[in-house]
């Protein structure tokens, strides 16, 4: 068992490329494109990132992923081998008595 997560990654093509031939688990992961490949047990994505990310300290790369538990979404950033990691959040509108029909 394990928790699966759907992966993408935003990224120059090439860089892409290299990434997922440098790191099985982004190979496994994500598509040539970058996006998901299917669900995927990746614990250490963001350590692999961020390694990866030190050999291009300009590039910005955006992984989004989409957890099996509803509502685990959040983005991580990461640039130079530093990391933020921006969790979703759900929000309603506010209960509005004039839309009722």
């Amino acid at each position: 068992m394990g928790y699966e997560t759907r992966f993408k990654l935003k990224a120059r093509a090439d860089l892409i490329s290299e990434f997922r031939a440098s790191c099985d688990y982004a190979e496994g992961a994500l598509g040539d494109d970058g996006t998901p490949a299917d669900s995927y047990k990746w614990y250490d994505h963001e350590e692999d990132l961020k390694r990866f990310s030190k050999k291009y300290p300009e590039e910005l790369f955006e992984l989004y992923g989409e957890g099996e538990e509803a509502g685990d979404l959040w983005f991580l950033y990461v640039k130079n081998g530093k990391s933020q990691r921006c969790m979703g959040k759900v929000v309603f509108d506010p209960f509005d008595e004039s839309k009722l029909k």
